[in-house]
């Protein structure tokens, strides 16, 4: 019992540790001060301010409503998704003040009223495969809160009408005139917030050539994998940025060069950093590199590392840092030395060339950081017209319903939701705020069992400690009426900047509980215990409602997902791999393809562990042969992290074959390229069947690694890059296989 009682007990622990780190990266990385999370809730903010200011000096015309209208046509608007934001913009304008027509129009007619209600909630989704001006479904906050909350005249149904087109109008104020949204801006500070890392993370690799950091007696690879994720999610970011630059037809294409260029060897410099991470551990394996050299690398990267941090704080630019005449000559010495064996002579020449090729990307970036600005001016309007712009995604042309496709298996969830709970509201005769369930029951069941239960869980107790933290803050500083004013509107700041990350979400439902409360204070309205735990009570019974129709009304599982994210990260590595073996065997190398190739299994295999939180819930149900589900959690963590070693591997081979000569390869050689491109087969195979496969040894019995001294010097440095890629893949495979034991059910493997 006691050990029961201190294992849980630690899960507990880890599991906090995990979500003040998750938020800590969120925070710092991917909500920048100029990103866009950060300026639609500065947005949301500020409409959400004026909103309320017009209560006060004209409340013959402004209601309660003009806030909630302005708050949900912020929250509507997001830049992420589509360029064309003021078109988005005002259709949903258009939608919310026909479909709140109609439910005014069939007042005290609640038949009418749910009928309009899951009509609505279906289109919401099922025109998502249209068009993602159709993705808000925040306008039914307002809409249930006519329909269940208000029950207005229809005398009042102009008011009602300008109050939302206000509330669009100050949005739309906020967002062009106000505080615009300005890409380039945004593209400049992914950069500079690109290049702290690279410094952070070239600090980690310079450590490893330093004796006074004990790095190498280490037992833990000291490889920060959180901050490769961080630094590719950035890139990432950036590239999806520059993407909205070039549909602009405001910036020239000069400029949109320019950033790309800029992207480019942001990118470039990752690549070096891991590439020279991982010749240095192929070569500390064995020896450690001599004093003198081992001094000089130190200096030449911590100037390397003062260099990029001033390019990222805009400071004055010295000249590039370079290898000394010393360091470059023992490097050379070092690398030439034909006294050693072959296979370490070899480590040293790759060592070599990862090092000179760091320097030349740091170069790289100083010459275009250094170069004279260009001048930028607008293009001419022939330049403008001949700009291509990129194809859009293939929408269906057609209106059909299937009842296998995705988006209208959600939409047939969202629509039977908003039916049940809207009868569970009139079964209970309308508690206190009755759309409290009818939101919370949409909102938790248009997405996947995973996302649905982390959405419930979430909301349901972000809503209950919200309420306690309400009541404390309003029983301290109610007799202060700006303090609760000011304190309504700074608590709409973090709910919109946590609620984009699912693993923020409970987070963002606690601050906007406590904004709720302190508005309702604000703008005078009775506030009791009661009315806040009836919200509580009412969130809680409708995310029960989203959960049951989640789980047993046309469900769907996050594994199709995960497995296509899977399948897309393998494959890619897969003809990345394919491809840097014939580009090895051919005259010509093509760098530039090989280039690419690297960068999408980049994106591909940093971004699996975004699907990771949807994915934690759905091991509920796999709590089996005596598991717990932060066991598994840490396991499928570590199974996705292992693709991760694979990449740097292959990245680490692209290298080594673009900086050497092509040889002729021997019958074993090329026996072990099959053997690898099978293996990638069938473990694709074996993904798409979620099957166990254990992979065959690279070489067989009669082939021992002596046949390694028998081998020419540039095909011995081919095969290590052989070897290093199979030990990546062989851990990959026992991770998986580890994982998949485990979901189906099998004891824990013996430790002896």
């Amino acid at each position: 019992m006691k050990t029961f009682a201190r294992e849980r007990f630690m899960d507990f622990i880890r599991t906090v540790s995990r979500r003040i780190q998750t938020i800590r990266s969120l925070v710092l990385d991917l909500h920048d001060p100029r990103s866009v999370y950060f300026h639609r809730a500065c947005n949301a903010c500020l409409a959400t301010s004026i909103a309320a200011t017009g209560l006060y000096f004209f409340p013959e015309i402004a209601k309660p409503l003009l806030v909630l209208a302005s708050l949900c046509f912020t929250l509507t608007t997001n830049e992420r998704d589509r360029p064309e934001r003021p078109i988005t913009l005002f259709g949903s304008l258009i939608i919310v003040l026909s479909s709140t027509s109609l439910l005014i129009l069939t007042w005290f007619q609640p038949l009418w009223q749910g009928a309009i209600l899951i009509v609505l909630g279906f289109l919401v989704q099922y025109m998502t495969q249209f068009s993602r001006a159709f993705a808000g479904g925040f306008f039914v906050w307002i809409l249930c809160l006519l329909a269940v909350a208000g029950n207005p005249l229809v005398e009042q149904l102009p008011g009602t009408l300008l109050n939302i087109a206000l509330g669009w109008l100050i949005v739309y104020i906020c967002y062009f005139a106000i505080a615009p949204y300005r890409p380039r801006a945004v593209f400049l500070a992914l950069h500079e917030r690109v290049g702290r890392r690279l410094a952070t993370r070239l600090q980690q690799v310079i450590d490893r050539w330093n004796p006074a950091t004990d790095s190498r007696d280490s037992d833990d690879d000291p490889r920060d994998d959180d901050l490769d994720r961080r630094i590719a999610n950035l890139l990432a970011a950036q590239n999806l940025v520059l993407r909205q630059m070039t549909r602009s037809k405001r910036i020239p294409k000069s400029s949109i060069a320019r950033y790309r260029q800029k992207l480019a060897t942001g990118e470039d410099l990752f690549e070096a950093i891991l590439a020279l991470e991982t010749s240095l551990l192929t070569l500390q394996s064995t020896e450690s590199l001599p004093s003198p050299l081992q001094s000089g690398l130190i200096e030449s990267g911590r100037r390397a590392i003062e260099f990029l941090e001033r390019t990222s704080s805009r400071q004055p630019l010295a000249s590039p840092p370079l290898l000394d005449a010393n360091s470059d000559r023992s490097l050379e010495e070092f690398a030439g030395d034909r006294s050693v064996p072959p296979a370490t002579r070899i480590r040293r020449q790759n060592t070599r060339s990862a090092i000179r090729n760091f320097f030349e990307k740091i170069r790289a970036i100083a010459e275009l950081t250094l170069e004279p600005k260009r001048d930028l001016a607008e293009e001419s309007a022939v330049d403008i017209l001949s700009r291509s712009i990129e194809e859009e995604l293939p929408r269906s042309s057609r209106l059909i319903f299937d009842i296998h496709h995705p988006v209208h298996r959600r939409a047939t969830r969202t629509a039977i939701a908003i039916l049940l709970a809207m009868a569970l509201v009139y079964v209970l005769k309308k508690p206190s705020h009755g759309e409290w369930i009818i939101l919370s029951a949409f909102i938790v069941s248009q997405d996947t069992i995973g996302t649905s239960l982390w959405k419930a869980e979430g909301r349901f107790w972000g809503a209950l400690f919200g309420a306690i933290a309400s009541l404390a803050i309003y029983a301290l500083i109610r007799q202060h009426h700006a303090l609760i004013f000011f304190t309504a509107f700074l608590t709409i700041f973090p709910y919109v900047y946590l609620l984009s990350a699912l693993d923020n979400y409970g987070y963002a439902y606690f601050f906007l509980q406590v904004a709720y409360v302190c508005f309702l204070a604000a703008v005078g309205k009775p506030l009791s215990v009661d009315l806040i735990e009836w919200r509580a009570i009412e969130i809680g019974l409708g995310c029960m409602v989203g959960i049951v129709v989640a789980l047993f009304v046309l469900p769907t599982s996050d594994r199709p997902r995960l497995q296509k994210g899977q399948l897309t990260a393998w494959n890619e590595m897969r003809v990345w791999f394919t491809d840097i073996v014939a580009a090895y065997r051919s005259e010509n190398i093509d760098r530039q393809h090989l280039e690419q190739l690297g960068r999408k299994a980049l994106r591909s295999v940093f971004l699996l562990e975004k699907n990771l939180a949807s994915r934690k819930h759905e091991l509920i149900g796999k709590l089996t042969a005596g598991y717990t589900r932060s066991t598994l959690q840490q396991k499928d963590t570590e199974f996705i992290e292992a693709y991760q070693p694979i990449y740097r591997s292959l990245l680490y081979f692209s290298y080594i074959v673009q900086s050497s000569q092509p040889v002729e390869l021997s019958t074993r050689t090329l026996g072990r390229i099959h053997r690898l491109n099978d293996i990638f087969e069938r473990i694709d195979r074996a993904i798409r069947s979620h099957s166990l496969f254990q992979i065959p040894p690279l070489d067989d019995a009669e082939n021992n690694v002596s046949f390694l001294d028998s081998l020419t010097t540039d095909e011995l440095n081919f095969t290590l890059q052989l070897y290093l890629i199979y030990d990546s893949i062989a851990s990959f495979s026992q991770s998986r296989n580890e994982f998949l034991s485990m979901l189906s059910g099998n004891p824990p493997p013996d430790e002896s």
